[in-house]
């Protein structure tokens, strides 16, 4: 294996929900799916088992998760725990694939499952992958998605509409169109 930084992502695969599940109000999908390598199989394993103490920990009352010690402290919000949406498996000896498919709102904890595992295994690494917004609405404004960039120091979160809002700022032509107000 090259030396690190290891967390980069293998591939990125997109996927677009068109399921409308019938509600007066437009719901909302969040889409995601990364794989990347972790520096061992060690890493691995610890990532999988706070995986599934996370998704155990969402199964009970939110209040008993300040009590869970074998999850880091920093996960112990219920923030986090809502936001715990996805599901993992091993990819490989040392690779993990994540996804979410009928997700919504779960970028920021994602983004922090991964800072958590950079800080531990690998400090130099980084991540990075893309999510997609769709929603039973079909308006302009519901669909959108963003990119994350994670280090063991930093989180760096954008929006379609935050690259949109940029080039329009750059612009000194006429805005013809604005689909997304």
């Amino acid at each position: 294996m090259p030396p690190g930084p290891y967390l980069q992502p293998d591939a990125l695969i997109p996927v677009i929900h068109t399921q409308t599940k019938g509600k007066l109000m437009p719901e909302i999908f969040e889409t995601t799916a990364l794989k990347f390598k972790l520096p061992s199989k060690r890493a691995q394993e610890y990532a999988l088992n706070l995986h599934q103490r996370m998704r155990e920990a969402r199964e009970r009352e939110p209040e008993h998760l300040t009590t869970l010690t074998a999850i880091p402290e920093e996960s112990r919000t219920e923030e986090i725990l809502s936001g715990w949406q996805f599901d993992m498996e091993a990819d490989g000896t040392a690779g993990l694939y994540i996804s979410v498919s009928d997700g919504e709102n779960f970028v920021d904890t994602l983004a922090a499952l991964v800072q958590h595992l950079l800080r531990e295994f690998d400090p130099s690494g980084f991540v990075q992958f893309e999510w997609s917004r769709t929603c039973t609405d079909l308006g302009p404004t519901c669909f959108s998605g963003g990119g994350v960039h994670v280090t063991a120091d930093k989180v760096y979160i954008f929006t379609t509409l935050d690259w949109l809002e940029e080039r329009a700022r750059n612009e000194t032509g006429r805005l013809v169109n604005r689909s997304y107000e």
